[in-house]
């Protein structure tokens, strides 16, 4: 415990006899401020123990008797006795300190177990190793299922860098796949549209070629089968008829034919 106030002033003059001998004798005049003197010290000396950032609480002493050296006169016949009172309300300053250190402690150990929900342990390490070299072949061949389909459907190779952007976009939005091959279909969703319609076109120009063929050769030959000698809509329809009975539906033939049909009628109408 540090010296208290009184203790420091003594020191101070203890090569004056007689300035010590008046000071001793008014401390023991006033004893309420060698009483104050050593709280004060106290006071401090706990302070300094909690390096000064805790809130300083009445201090619990026992009550004890302080009994400060005293010069012998005639007017003393007895070194003085002062005794030191304690706070009836230290207790609760202890408690109050203790439960604020609970706190904090529970805050810490709160703040540590959520930071531990996301920290992968050592021995832990293995199992996700093995997890995500799962995920990684899975993806791997998944990708690559996905690029030879493309290859395949369109003829062309899939535009690596241009895929993952849009997975990367829609993820980032909120969307997402079951899987890649449902990724990829979006992906190519409007150029597949666009192949189809083309296919389709294809498809009726190839009819609508084969019609006129057959007409060209139905006028150039000599001794024509009926078959021959029909108009190039009839010959069409003649052979979709066919094909429908075999095969069942109306195909595209079969609509190209109705359609020069009907050119067809409409010509002989502005004939006659």
């Amino acid at each position: 415990m540090a010296k208290t106030l009184s203790e420091e002033l003594l020191a101070l003059i203890a090569d004056d006899p007689a300035a010590t001998a008046r000071v001793k004798a008014a401390f023991a005049s006033k004893p309420e401020l060698i009483a104050r003197d050593l709280k004060g010290s106290e006071l401090i000396d706990i302070w300094s123990n909690f390096g000064g950032e805790l809130e300083t609480p009445a201090v619990t002493t026992p009550a004890v008797v302080h009994t400060p050296a005293l010069p012998s006169s005639a007017s003393t016949s007895a070194a003085a006795t002062v005794p030191v009172t304690t706070n009836t309300n230290d207790a609760g300053g202890y408690a109050a300190i203790l439960a604020k250190l609970d706190g904090i402690q529970t805050g810490i150990d709160a703040k540590i177990s959520e930071r531990l929900k996301n920290v992968v342990t050592e021995d832990k390490l293995p199992a996700y190793r093995s997890e995500l070299l799962t995920l990684a072949i899975k993806s791997a061949d998944d990708y690559a299922s996905v690029r030879e389909s493309h290859r395949e459907e369109f003829k062309e190779p899939l535009d690596r860098t241009a895929f993952e952007k849009f997975v990367a976009d829609s993820t980032a939005a909120n969307i997402k796949f079951p899987s890649m091959k449902a990724a990829h279909d979006t992906f190519v969703a409007e150029k597949r549209t666009a192949a189809q319609a083309t296919a389709k076109k294809a498809e009726i120009d190839a009819a609508v070629a084969e019609a006129l063929k057959q007409q060209r050769s139905s006028t150039s030959v000599p001794g024509q089968t009926v078959t021959a000698g029909m108009s190039p809509a009839a010959q069409v329809i003649a052979k979709a008829k066919a094909a429908k009975a075999n095969n069942g539906g109306e195909s595209n033939a079969m609509r190209v034919a109705r359609l020069l049909e009907a050119q067809d009628r409409a010509q002989q109408d502005m004939i006659q």
